[in-house]
């Protein structure tokens, strides 16, 4: 017989419980991300989570980090799947980054890619590395996703030259969809010596109930106050 898996995070000890529910959290508070990356999915067949081999398939260290994996096009996962010694607090992690500046989500520290980094990481912490220039939705908390409409919309502008996304939205319980009932609303930052210029554009396009006004609340990670 297989082992059953505990499902109910709450049956576990309240160390682990308290990591459960913060990446649980932390996954919700990605919707915006993980919904326009489902759009992306439907429209070119490219799933939000693929191996490393998809973006680098002459690297050899695609093929040797199998457990490490691209969630979005933003971003690198890479989860520990060891133990923590029993004389320690956390246990070290090796990734392998690809070329580029990458940013580690716990910490905000600018790797350079094109290497393998050795990293520790506590039981409440996922190695999480977000592409330099990279802009990410989220939205606040809330007990239901879909609980209120999605007002502000959270945008994360990482460190970078330039940067855009597309944020797809739908009425999220139907197939009007497939109806063109959908929108999209383009993000972009540039920026030049010190000044940075961060561009909303008009939503594209509309779908029964869309909200007609909405707040936006920009986050520079890493970036002197202006």
């Amino acid at each position: 017989q297989k082992p059953l898996i505990e499902r109910r995070i709450w049956a576990y000890p309240l160390e682990n419980f308290l990591a459960m529910r913060q990446s649980l959290k932390l996954r919700y508070s990605l919707i915006p991300y993980i919904y326009t990356a489902a759009r992306e999915a439907y429209d070119k067949g490219i799933s939000i989570l693929r191996p490393m081999y998809y973006e680098y398939p002459k690297e050899d260290n695609a093929y040797k980090f199998k457990g490490q994996y691209y969630f979005g096009d933003d971003m690198i996962i890479s989860p520990v799947t060891h133990k923590i010694g029993k004389d320690s607090i956390y246990t070290n992690q090796l990734v392998w980054l690809p070329k580029g500046e990458w940013i580690e989500w716990q910490t905000g520290t600018i790797l350079n890619g094109d290497k393998i980094v050795r990293l520790p990481y506590l039981l409440s912490e996922i190695p999480i590395f977000v592409k330099a220039g990279a802009i990410i939705p989220m939205q606040p908390h809330m007990k239901k996703i879909d609980a209120k409409p999605l007002n502000p919309l959270i945008l994360n502008v990482f460190p970078g030259n330039s940067g855009n996304t597309r944020i797809y939205e739908d009425e999220g319980n139907n197939r009007g969809y497939l109806n063109g009932q959908y929108s999209f609303t383009n993000v972009s930052f540039s920026k030049k010596e010190n000044k940075m210029t961060i561009s909303i554009d008009p939503v594209e396009g509309q779908f029964p109930e869309m909200l007609l006004k909405r707040a936006y609340i920009i986050n520079l990670p890493i970036s002197y106050p202006p």
